[in-house]
């Protein structure tokens, strides 16, 4: 779930994701939208443990700050970038949580997302440190 508290940002993303209302409410965030495409792969069986979140892949404003949301696989949803360079979007928000060892396909994703919408890609990550998996990770960031 990604919500927004007032005016600024609050990117979070939870294991929470069947009451993601109730979640937003006790930490004070109205949500913009759920994660859709959920891998089924070792590591990451979200298609088992979460219902798939929102098809649309809305901009969304804050101040002057035009921005997508990608979250974790759906920065492989190629086909949202050209609908954000159409927009205006001025950058991808991209929360996620993957293993140090699959870094670098991470990264190059990113630079196709900046590429074919013309907007700025920017990525957090939640690493385990042992190279294991972060399926139940939380990850936050403060804009």
């Amino acid at each position: 779930m990604v919500g927004r508290d007032g005016e600024s940002l609050r990117v979070t993303v939870c294991e929470l994701p069947h009451e993601p209302s109730a979640l937003a409410a006790a930490w004070g965030v109205t949500p913009l939208r759920s994660k859709f495409f959920l891998p089924d792969e070792p590591g990451g069986w979200e298609a088992n443990w979460f219902d798939r979140g929102d098809r649309e892949f809305p901009a969304f404003q804050t101040g002057a700050l035009s921005f997508g949301l990608n979250i974790c696989s759906d920065l492989w949803a190629l086909e949202t970038y050209a609908p954000y360079a159409e927009r205006g979007v001025h950058v991808i928000l991209s929360p996620r949580a993957t293993s140090r060892a699959t870094m670098a396909k991470w990264l190059s994703v990113g630079v196709v997302a900046a590429v074919r919408s013309g907007a700025f890609s920017v990525s957090s990550n939640r690493v385990d440190p042992t190279g294991g998996d972060c399926a139940n990770a939380r990850v936050s960031a403060r804009a």
